[in-house]
C-alpha cells in the first residue's frame, strides 16, 4: 500500500488527493503548472501580485493549499483542487521553505507518522565480522592402542558422531593384554595362599608373613596399574578380583564427551602403539574465530564482548584484542575465544561459518535513526517536523554508521523533530511539491 501511494506520488498525485475526499473532480483539467492564482472571496481570479511597496507598507495576507501552491486566496477557505483547507503563507516572503508541507492532524494519524527528537549520544558503532568454528587442538584426544593386537568390533561410525564419556570407541584382541591379565591372577592366588598359611595351621612356624604379604601386595598394585595403563576399564579389572577369569577381547572406552573427529583403524584389522587408532575433540574444545582487518583492529579496545549473529539463541564471547595472530598471506588478524558446551549444542559445530558484531561505543555525536533516512541518487534525506503540522525534507551530511543510527555532520541540530515513520510518503511530497514551485516560478518569469 505504501509503494503504491509512493508511486502515485511521484507521478504527480501528490499526497492530499489521495487522502481527501473532497477532490474537484471538475478541476482535473487545470493546469498544475500555470502561475499563481488569487481568488478573493467573491470568485474573482486575478494573478498574485503580493509585493511590498518601497515604503514599506504591509504586504498583502495570502491563503494558499499546501498540496497546490499555485491556488492563492485572500482569505481563508478551502483549496477548490482538492478540498483541504488553505493554510495562511501571508506575503510571498513568508513562505520560508519551497519543500514545506501541511498535514493536517487526522491525516497524520491515518498515515501513522512517528516522530522523534534528536540529540547527542553515543554512536555504537556495530562491524560484522566473519569467522568459523574451530577446535581447539590442545583438547583433541587421539586414542593410540597401549599394546599389539588386532581390532575386533569398532563402536563408532564416522567423524561427526557424538561421543559421551564411557562408551565403547573399539574392542581389541591382544595376546599382551591377556598375559597381564594371567599375571595379575598368579598374585591373586599367591595373597590368597599367604592369607591361608597365615590364618590357618599352616602358617606355625612362617616367621614372616607379613612381610610375604606386604611384598605380594605391591606387586599386585603395580600390576593393576599396568593394566589401567593399557586402557582395560576399572570395572572389568574390579571383575578380574572377583570371576578370576582372562577377558581375551577387552574394550576401550572413551574418557570424555566430546566429537569424533577422525578414524584410522578397521574391524580384523592389526595395530600397534604407534597407530592413532581414532581422535575426538572434548565437547569444551571448540572455539570461535574471527578475521580483522588492521583498521578493523586498531579500533577495538583491549578487551570486547563479541555477539554471534544468526544463532538460534543470543551467545556472547570475550576477547583480547592484544591476541591477535597476523596471517602473512592475508594479513588478516586472527582472533580466537573459547565456546562452551552450550555453544555446541544450538548448532556450532567445528566448521560452521558464523558471523560476529562487534560493538564499540564512541562520542556522544548528533545521530538519527537509519529508518529515518531517504537515501536517493540526489544525497540523503530527512523529513523534519517543523511544527504546526508543518513538515519539510531537509538535506544531510552523513558520517560514521552505527548499529541502528547514523551520525550527523551536518543538516540537523540537536533537538530537532525527524520524523522516523511514513516520512517516504512526505518525502515524496516535499520533493514533489518543491519542483512544482520552481517550475510554477520559472513559468512566472517566462511570461514577464
Amino acid at each position: 500500500m505504501a509503494v503504491a501511494l509512493a508511486a502515485l506520488c511521484a507521478a504527480g498525485y501528490g499526497l492530499a488527493p489521495l487522502l481527501n475526499s473532497g477532490f474537484a473532480h471538475e478541476q482535473q483539467g487545470r493546469d498544475l503548472h500555470a502561475p499563481p492564482m488569487v481568488e478573493n472571496h467573491a470568485g474573482r481570479n486575478d494573478e498574485a501580485s503580493v509585493e511590498a511597496s518601497a515604503g514599506g507598507r504591509p504586504q498583502t495576507q495570502v491563503w494558499t493549499c499546501p498540496m497546490h501552491p499555485q491556488v492563492h486566496r485572500n482569505g481563508p477557505g478551502s483549496c477548490p483542487i482538492c478540498g483541504m483547507t488553505l493554510v495562511q503563507v501571508g506575503g510571498a516572503e513568508s513562505v520560508s521553505h519551497a519543500d514545506q508541507i501541511h498535514v493536517a492532524a487526522d491525516q497524520q494519524h491515518r498515515l501513522g507518522l512517528v516522530t522523534q527528537s534528536l540529540s547527542l549520544t553515543p554512536l555504537d558503532a556495530g562491524t560484522a565480522i566473519p569467522g568459523q568454528v574451530v577446535i581447539d587442538e590442545s583438547k583433541v584426544i587421539n586414542v593410540a592402542p597401549k599394546v599389539e593386537g588386532w581390532v575386533r568390533r569398532i563402536g563408532v561410525t564416522g567423524p561427526g558422531q557424538p561421543i559421551r564419556r564411557g562408551q565403547m570407541l573399539y574392542e581389541i584382541y591382544s595376546p599382551d593384554l591377556q598375559q597381564r591379565q594371567r599375571d595379575y591372577l598368579d598374585l591373586l592366588t599367591r595373597r590368597d595362599a599367604l592369607l591361608a598359611q597365615s590364618t590357618g595351621m599352616g602358617g606355625v612356624g612362617n616367621s614372616a608373613p607379613e612381610a610375604m604379604l606386604a611384598s605380594v601386595a605391591r606387586e599386585r598394585f603395580k600390576t593393576r596399574q599396568r593394566l589401567l595403563a593399557a586402557d582395560i576399564p576399572e570395572d572389568i579389572v574390579d571383575a578380574l578380583d572377583k570371576d578370576r577369569r582372562v577377558r581375551e577381547v577387552v574394550p576401550v572406552r572413551a574418557e570424555h564427551d566430546g566429537q569424533l573427529t577422525s578414524i584410522q583403524i578397521h574391524e580384523g584389522g592389526f595395530t600397534t602403539p604407534t597407530q592413532i587408532a581414532l581422535s575426538y575433540n572434548r565437547s569444551d574444545a571448540a572455539q570461535i574465530e574471527l578475521d580483522f582487518t588492521a583498521d578493523q583492529l586498531a579500533a577495538l579496545p583491549g578487551r570486547f564482548s563479541a555477539e554471534l549473529v544468526g544463532t538460534r539463541q543470543r551467545i556472547s564471547v570475550s576477547m583480547d584484542s592484544r591476541n591477535a595472530l597476523v596471517d602473512p598471506q592475508t594479513r588478516l588478524a586472527r582472533l580466537r575465544a573459547p565456546l562452551d558446551a552450550h555453544a555446541i549444542q544450538v548448532g556450532l559445530l567445528p566448521g560452521s561459518l558464523v558471523q560476529a558484531r562487534v560493538t564499540v561505543s564512541g562520542k556522544p555525536v548528533l545521530a538519527i535513526p537509519r529508518d529515518a533516512i531517504l537515501r536517493s541518487a540526489d544525497g540523503d534525506f530527512a523529513v523534519v517536523d517543523d511544527g504546526d503540522n508543518h513538515f519539510r525534507r531537509v538535506k544531510l551530511d552523513l558520517g560514521a554508521e552505527g548499529r541502528d543510527k547514523v551520525e550527523v555532520r551536518k543538516g540537523l541540530v540537536p533537538g530537532q523533530a525527524v520524523v522516523v515513520n511514513g516520512q517516504f510518503l512526505l518525502g515524496t511530497e516535499a520533493a514533489w511539491q518543491a519542483d512544482r514551485r520552481r517550475n510554477s516560478g520559472e513559468a512566472m518569469h517566462h511570461d514577464e
